[in-house]
């Protein structure tokens, strides 16, 4: 006895890879442009990886294995694919997750929380508290935000003591009793 298998037959199985396991993301044509001008190569600079439904992330990384020839002209994306790894069956097909993408080289950046940073005519500037304990104005060059923070590309040095609270309440030239995150 057996099932009758004609042109016209319904599929009798479905056969999905569990481990490793492909996420398909839409990217943005705009972005792989941008990424071609740079000298995108076969291989991506970029890193994978997944926030799982309940927020948590997924604890290994990916990389990605295809990008389509062809920009979808309802979105304006072009379909990627990252691979996991999957030992644990954690991921399910037709499952949702976020994909977060980060650069393969990491670079080592100040980086201050963006409640510290003020601007004025001059420019941005942030208050810091001196080995004398006065208030001083740092002119400051910002450049990409990061969630709440700023990268700082000049204006700061590290270790150097940053007003992150009640900056309404100081100004410039004003002896004050810092009291140090954490203590």
């Amino acid at each position: 006895m057996g099932n009758l298998v004609n042109s016209n037959s319904e599929p009798l199985a479905t056969i999905t890879s569990m481990d490793p396991i492909y996420v398909t993301v839409p990217v943005s044509d705009k972005i792989i442009l941008a990424e071609r001008r740079k000298g995108l190569t076969k291989e991506a600079p970029v890193i994978p990886t997944l926030i799982l439904s309940d927020g948590k992330p997924y604890p290994l990384e990916g990389r990605f294995s295809f990008l389509n020839t062809e920009v979808n002209q309802d979105t304006n994306t072009i379909l990627t694919r990252a691979v996991f790894a999957n030992p644990n069956r954690i991921l399910v097909p037709g499952q949702f997750v976020s994909v977060t993408v980060r650069d393969k080289k990491t670079q080592r950046a100040l980086v201050i929380p963006q409640a510290s940073v003020q601007k004025d005519q001059q420019g941005y500037f942030a208050l810091v508290v001196n080995r004398a304990n006065k208030v001083e104005v740092r002119r400051i060059q910002v450049g990409d935000q990061i969630g709440t923070d700023w990268v700082i590309l000049n204006g700061l040095l590290k270790g150097e003591r940053l007003i992150v609270q009640g900056i309404q309440k100081v100004r410039p030239d004003m002896l004050v009793n810092p009291v140090e995150e954490g203590a």
